[in-house]
C-alpha cells in the first residue's frame, strides 16, 4: 500500500452551494435539490441527503414547527401589545401575521437542520462570505410570498444567518457576495394587468367615490373572492354593497434597526432554539407589522369603509395586502364575522397543509369546495372560483396539452403532498420523457404550459430537452379553459386547482401523480383508486404516453364512457361540488 503524504493528509476543501448559484470546479456538494440547475448531470453522492426525504422523520418535525408557531405567536402578541399599548388577542395578530410567521418558522427549521448535518460530517467545507443589504427585510407579506421566499438571494440570507449563530470548525467562509433586495424580484405581483382589468378596477373605485356615505355603512364587506363576474354582480346587489377596493397608498418607514434590537434584548424564550429563532423573526419581521403598523391604522381610518361591519367575506385578500389583513383583524376583533373561501387545489387532499388549518382556525366560517368533516365551521358549498361551464371547442384535433406543476426549489411551508427530490425528479425526468414516449405523429401536438414563475427554469430546459418551440409559459396570458378545450386531451401533475377545474368543466383530463403517496389522506388514496381503474389516474409518465398512444383518435368516446363519467363525479363530490344555489347558500351564511 502507498504511503500516504502530508498533503494526501490534508483534506480536501469542498465547495458547499446553499442554494441556487454557478458552479466552480472546486469539488463541490449541493445542500438540497434546490440548490442544482436542472439541466447538469449530477451524481447522487454530491447530494447531501434531506432528512424530510424520510416522511416519518418529516411528518415527526411538523409537530415540533406547529408547536414553535404557536409558542411564538404567543410571544409576538405580547410584545406586539405592549409596543403599540394595544389589547389584542392572538386571533387578530394571528389573521395579520401567523402566515408569515409560519413560513419564516418553517424555513428556519429546516435550513437549521440541515446545516447541523454539514457541521456534523467529518469533512472541510467552503461557503460565500454574503454581505447584506439592509434592506432585505419585507415590505409586508405578500412581498415575502411572492418574491423573498422564492429568490436565492433570501434564503442565503437566512442561511448565512443561521451559520453565523454556530459555533464550527469544518466550515469556511471565501469570498463575498452582496445580497439586496433589488434583485430579489418576481414577476407575479408586477404583471401587467389587463384593459379588462383596469376598467373594472376604475369603475368600482369611481362607484365607491360616488357611493361614500353608502360604502361607510355597507353591513357586509367583501374582496377578492374568486366569485365569477356574473356571481359578483348578484351578489353586491343582493346585499346593496360593493366589491371593497382599498387605496394602496404608499406608506413606507425605513427599518429601525435599533427598536428590534431593543425587543429582541427585552424579551427571551426559556428553550435556547425557540429562543433563537423567536429573535430572528423579530429582527426579520416585514416592516408593515412593526414600523408601517401604526400609519396603516390611520390610513384604514381614513378610507370611508365600514369599520364595523357585519360579516367580511374573501377568498384569499388577507395574503397579498397588508391594509386589508389589518382591517380585518380590526374588525373582526369589534366582534365582525369572518368568512374565508377555499383558494386552491390541495385543501382537504393531503395529511398536512398549513393554509388549510390556518384559515379555518381564523375564521367563523370556511367554505370548502369539497366534502370536508373537520368541524362545524366548515361549510361544504361547492366551488367558489371565477369558474363557469362552458361548452368545449368544436375543433377536432389530437393536440396534448400538458400542465406542469410549478413548485419553488425551497421549501415554503407545512405540505405533506411532495419533497424536493421527487420535485427534482419530476422536473428533469418525468416531464422530458413523457415526450419521448409520446409517438411520433403526436410529438407535433403536445404543448407545455408551465407557470409564469418559472422556478426551475424549466421552460429553457424542455426547450433544449425536447426541441419545442411551442411551450406555453405564460399562464395569465391565455385562459385555462380556453387552451383546454381547443386540445383533445390535458395531462395534469398533482391534485392541483387546475385538474379540479379541468373535472369540472368535463374537459378530457388525466393526472399523472409519479410521486409516493406518503402525503396524501385516506380519502384521496381512495378516490384515487377509482380514477386508477377508469385511466384517469396514472402512477408513472409510460403508461399515461402509451394510453394516449392508444387512444388519441378516439379520446371523446374513453370520456363520455359511463363508468368514466360516474368516477368524474365521485371526483367532484369530494373536492368540487357543483352548486347551482351556490350563491344563495353563501347569501345565507353572511346574513
Amino acid at each position: 500500500m502507498k504511503k500516504k503524504t502530508a498533503n494526501d493528509n490534508r483534506k480536501k476543501k469542498i465547495h458547499l452551494y446553499l442554494s441556487k448559484s454557478k458552479r466552480n470546479s472546486s469539488p463541490h456538494k449541493f445542500l438540497t435539490y434546490g440548490s442544482l440547475d436542472l439541466d447538469k448531470k449530477i451524481e447522487a453522492k454530491n447530494i447531501l441527503n434531506h432528512p424530510w426525504n424520510n416522511k416519518r422523520v418529516y411528518f415527526k418535525d411538523i409537530l415540533n414547527i406547529k408547536k414553535i408557531d404557536a409558542l411564538l405567536l404567543k410571544k409576538f402578541t405580547e410584545l406586539l401589545n405592549n409596543h403599540f399599548d394595544i389589547k389584542k388577542d392572538k386571533r387578530y395578530w394571528k389573521i395579520i401575521l401567523g402566515c408569515w410567521l409560519h413560513c419564516f418558522v418553517f424555513s428556519y427549521y429546516e435550513k437549521n437542520l440541515l446545516i447541523n448535518r454539514v457541521l456534523k460530517k467529518n469533512k472541510k467545507f467552503v461557503i460565500p462570505s454574503f454581505k447584506f443589504d439592509k434592506k432585505i427585510i419585507p415590505k409586508n407579506s405578500g412581498s415575502f410570498f411572492a418574491d423573498y421566499l422564492n429568490s436565492s438571494e433570501w434564503n442565503n440570507y437566512l442561511y448565512f444567518y443561521i451559520f453565523s449563530k454556530k459555533k464550527f470548525s469544518n466550515v469556511e467562509e471565501k469570498g463575498k457576495i452582496i445580497l439586496s433586495n433589488k434583485k430579489i424580484y418576481n414577476s407575479y405581483l408586477r404583471r401587467k394587468k389587463k384593459l379588462f382589468d383596469l376598467l373594472k378596477i376604475f369603475f368600482f373605485k369611481v362607484l365607491n367615490l360616488s357611493l361614500l356615505n353608502r360604502t361607510s355603512k355597507q353591513p357586509i364587506i367583501f374582496f377578492d373572492t374568486n366569485f365569477s363576474q356574473k356571481n359578483n354582480f348578484i351578489f353586491a346587489l343582493k346585499n346593496l354593497s360593493l366589491p371593497c377596493y382599498f387605496s394602496n397608498k404608499n406608506i413606507d418607514s425605513p427599518v429601525n434597526y435599533k427598536l428590534r434590537n431593543t425587543i429582541i434584548n427585552k424579551y427571551k424564550i426559556k428553550d435556547k432554539f425557540y429562543d433563537e429563532i423567536f429573535k430572528a423573526a423579530i429582527l426579520n419581521i416585514p416592516r408593515d407589522y412593526l414600523e408601517n403598523f401604526e400609519k396603516i391604522r390611520i390610513e384604514i381610518k381614513n378610507q370611508n369603509i365600514n369599520l364595523n361591519p357585519k360579516t367580511i367575506l374573501t377568498s384569499y385578500g388577507l395574503y397579498a395586502s397588508s391594509i386589508k389583513s389589518i382591517y380585518t383583524a380590526e374588525c373582526v376583533s369589534k366582534g365582525t364575522k369572518l368568512i374565508l373561501a377555499q383558494h386552491g387545489g390541495r385543501y382537504g387532499n393531503v395529511k398536512y397543509f398549513f393554509h388549510n388549518d390556518y384559515e379555518i382556525d381564523i375564521s367563523d366560517n370556511f367554505i370548502s369546495w369539497g366534502k370536508k368533516k373537520i368541524n362545524k365551521k366548515v361549510k361544504n358549498l361547492g366551488i367558489i372560483k371565477d369558474f363557469e361551464i362552458k361548452k368545449k371547442s368544436s375543433l377536432n384535433n389530437e393536440k396534448i396539452l400538458f400542465l406542469m406543476m410549478s413548485k419553488s426549489r425551497y421549501l415554503r411551508g407545512i405540505d405533506s403532498e411532495i419533497n424536493l427530490k421527487e420535485l427534482f425528479k419530476y422536473y428533469n425526468e418525468i416531464c422530458p420523457n413523457f415526450y419521448s414516449k409520446i409517438r411520433k405523429n403526436l410529438k407535433s401536438k403536445i404543448t407545455y404550459r408551465s407557470s409564469i414563475f418559472n422556478y426551475w427554469s424549466e421552460k429553457e430546459l424542455l426547450k433544449k430537452k425536447c426541441k419545442l418551440a411551442n411551450i406555453e409559459f405564460n399562464r395569465y396570458e391565455k385562459k385555462l379553459f380556453k387552451v383546454a378545450s381547443e386540445s383533445n386531451i390535458s395531462v395534469c401533475s398533482g391534485l392541483s386547482t387546475t385538474f379540479i377545474e379541468l373535472m369540472a368543466w368535463n374537459l378530457p383530463v388525466i393526472l399523472l401523480t409519479p410521486f409516493k403517496y406518503e402525503g396524501y389522506n385516506r380519502e384521496t388514496l381512495k378516490i384515487f383508486k377509482i380514477l386508477k381503474k377508469n385511466k384517469i389516474f396514472f402512477e408513472n409518465y409510460e403508461d399515461a404516453a402509451e394510453f394516449i398512444n392508444q387512444n388519441s383518435e378516439r379520446i371523446n368516446d374513453w370520456w363520455a364512457n359511463r363508468e368514466v363519467q360516474r368516477s368524474r363525479k365521485i371526483f367532484l363530490e369530494n373536492f368540487s361540488i357543483i352548486n347551482p344555489g351556490l350563491m344563495n347558500d353563501i347569501q345565507k351564511l353572511v346574513e
